[in-house]
Order: structure tokens, then C-alpha cells, then sequence
């Protein structure tokens, strides 16, 4: 949805917002500018409307009033497809190629795990994934403790084969628990986004030097998990350009075995 309001997309004519206020800070200025009808159905009785936006705003914390909502519209389809791709400009190997390649091979009896913070707002906005996949993230307050532990606690409750997307940093906070992963009766896949640090941080323009951004904000460093891998006895693939992952990618998540692959940038 972080690009609803790109310039080259008509915005739509209803945006129904259920829960709590947004975090994205491009849709939180988007809905300034927006002409469109607005309906907000939240939990809690405090209001949050700092843009004093006229609307319909319904406190209902059992959303009942969902179930008496018979909605019925045909929505136009060169729209919803350019809402739900949203075109990759970048000309070297990205992040977002990466998601572009996972998401197309995944299907039904996968369950995806996203983690914070870069990984699931990427799958928000360039996953193409063809079909309908159940998907899981720790938000909370966009901490990245614990995500590993998080996935491997779904392959417990599933019986689909989980699939976990998770950068860097993630990755380094939550290592130990890769040793659950010889107690689960399937597989899992741990694909690592490596962009050697805290990439979501590039995403916002901060008045700094760069040595202070990559000390304090990026954490840049120069780390690679094979020998994590090898630590815990699990098989580890890198790959660090878009031609091997589309060649590795089908047969890594046809594979039966837990496996991490990480993906340099």
C-alpha cells in the first residue's frame, strides 16, 4: 500500500482503514492530499486523526460491523494491477529483485514468515506471488528480536513447510535459535537478505555525516553466515547475483532438508 499514492496511480474513490493508525510516514502524507472517501474502523476509543480528515470513524473492537457490510463492487482491473505491482527501478542486483524472485516461486503449502523491519515492508510492495500464501511477522514495536524462534514455533503449529524472509541484523540478533530448527519434524528455509546492515535506515533521510549514519544508524559491517551454517549443521547457499537465484531459488525450496541461503547485495 506504500505506493497508493504514487502520482502515475489514480487514487481510489473508498479506503476503508481497520485497527490502529498507520506507520507508514509515505501514506501518512498521501492521506493529507486525499479527496477520496474515508472509513476508519479501530479499537480503542481514542481517535487518531491528527489531520482532522473528514470520515466515518466507528469504535468496534469485535468488528461487528463488518459482518453487516455487504460490499459488492467490481473494481476496475487495470487499476488493481497497478496497485498491486509496483515496477522495480533499480538497475543492479536489489533487495527487491530478491523478493520478486522468492515470492513468484513460493505457493500453497508454503507458510512465510516475514521479518522486520525492511523484509515485510518489501514483500508488501513488490511480492507477485501467484498464489495465496499464509503469511506471519512479529510487529510489536518493529523490534527484531526473537524472528527466528518466531518461524520456527509456526513450523511447529503447520504442517506447511515454513519459508522465513529475514535481513541481516535480524538474523544476528536471533542466531541461537538455530538450534531448534534439528527438533522440527519439516523443514525449514531461511532465506537471509545480507545488505550489510540495517538497511531499512537508507530509507530515511537523516541529517548526519555518513560515518555517524553507518556507525549508529546502519551498524554497516562485513559479516557472511557460512560458518554459521556450518555451526549448527544446517546447509547454507550463497548466492550474490540475480541470474543464480533465479536458478537456485526453485531447487532450494523444492529441496527437503532445512536449509539457509543468503542473498548478498
Amino acid at each position: 500500500m506504500e505506493h497508493l499514492f504514487d502520482s502515475k496511480i489514480k487514487p481510489p474513490d473508498l479506503i476503508i482503514s481497520i485497527g490502529d493508525k498507520f506507520s507508514s510516514k509515505s501514506i501518512l502524507k498521501g492521506l493529507e492530499t486525499y479527496k477520496g472517501a474515508f472509513i476508519q474502523i479501530h479499537f480503542y476509543q481514542t481517535l487518531y486523526n491528527p489531520t482532522s480528515r473528514k470520515g466515518l470513524f466507528w469504535f468496534d473492537p469485535s468488528l461487528r460491523c463488518l459482518s453487516s457490510i455487504n460490499i459488492e463492487k467490481k473494481l476496475r482491473h487495470n487499476w488493481v494491477e497497478g496497485v498491486q505491482t509496483k515496477p522495480i527501478v533499480n538497475k543492479i542486483f536489489c533487495e527487491q529483485e530478491a523478493i520478486d524472485c522468492i515470492s513468484s516461486n513460493l505457493r500453497q503449502n508454503h507458510l512465510l514468515v516475514a521479518a522486520n523491519s525492511l523484509p515485510i515492508r518489501l514483500l508488501n510492495n513488490y511480492s507477485i506471488a501467484s498464489e495465496s500464501i499464509e503469511t506471519y511477522s512479529n510487529r510489536g514495536a518493529s523490534g527484531i528480536d526473537g524472528i527466528i524462534a518466531t518461524a520456527i514455533g509456526c513450523s511447529f503449529s503447520t504442517k506447511k513447510e515454513v519459508v522465513l524472509i529475514i535481513g541481516d541484523m535480524s538474523f544476528i540478533y536471533d542466531m541461537t535459535a538455530l538450534d531448534l530448527i534439528h527438533s522440527l519434524s519439516r523443514p525449514i528455509k531461511i532465506i537471509i537478505l545480507n545488505n550489510y546492515g540495517g538497511g531499512i535506515f537508507k530509507q530515511l533521510e537523516l541529517p548526519v555525516e555518513e560515518a555517524i549514519f553507518n556507525k549508529y544508524f546502519y551498524s554497516k559491517h562485513s559479516y557472511n553466515f557460512k560458518h554459521i551454517g556450518q555451526q549448527y549443521q544446517i546447509k547454507y547457499t550463497k548466492v550474490s547475483n540475480k541470474k543464480s537465484l533465479i536458478t537456485e531459488m526453485p531447487k532450494y525450496l523444492n529441496r527437503k532438508k532445512s536449509e539457509i541461503i543468503e542473498i548478498t547485495f
